[in-house]
């Protein structure tokens, strides 16, 4: 029982299936910010792009990649990070973008969902 307490707030299963669940409504990709927790991909099937704070050993800035979509049509973009990086996740969008957490502490303690409107 004790197990089964503690699942949601140390896996993503709960935070994923929030995005597949509003997924539907949208064709925003999701990207994962500053994880190396491998949740992620595994929930996914390996299908996100998984971007670092200014870019750096985890590839090209993610503001630059949310810049991109913008100037493509896409003006919202999901993120699954850790729930202490939302704010820096903040930092990491174009100018003008806004940020909304979508799941709760009752989802994970750990790992949130965040729509991005570009």
């Amino acid at each position: 029982m004790y197990l089964a307490r503690t699942d949601p707030h140390w896996g993503q299963h709960e935070v994923l299936a929030a995005y597949e669940a509003r997924r539907a409504e949208s064709s925003a990709p999701l990207v994962a910010y500053q994880l190396n927790w491998k949740g992620e991909n595994f929930y996914t099937g390996n299908r996100l792009a998984i971007y670092g704070a200014g870019g750096g050993a985890w590839g090209p800035p993610l503001r630059q990649y949310a810049a991109g979509l913008a100037a493509s049509g896409t003006h919202t973009l999901f993120v699954v990070t850790e729930s202490s990086r939302v704010r820096s996740l903040g930092g990491e969008m174009p100018p003008g973008s806004r940020t909304e957490v979508l799941t709760t502490e009752t989802d994970s303690r750990q790992f949130c969902l965040v729509r991005v409107s570009l």
